[in-house]
């Protein structure tokens, strides 16, 4: 990180060590899992009233259906 740049714009940087590690790294992946599996999303989604007039909204991911479908093309191939 860039402290000069920082303090010259006015931006507070401080180091709490190791203290929150731990707790960062695990917030990080659950960040993660959220956004590749459209958590939020679905929870706004049913928040707004949208399920009964729009139906499903899908949990899979583009990622997943892709490995589905090259799972199943090789299978095909057997």
């Amino acid at each position: 990180m860039d402290v000069a740049e920082c303090h010259r714009r006015g931006v507070k940087v401080t180091n709490a060590g190791d203290a929150f590690s731990e707790d960062v790294a695990d917030f990080a992946v659950g960040l993660l899992v959220d956004v590749l599996r459209r958590v939020s999303a679905v929870d706004r989604f049913v928040r707004v009233g949208l399920w009964p007039l729009n139906g499903d909204y899908p949990l899979d991911s583009k990622a997943v259906d892709h490995i589905q479908n090259v799972n199943d093309s090789h299978m095909r191939e057997r």
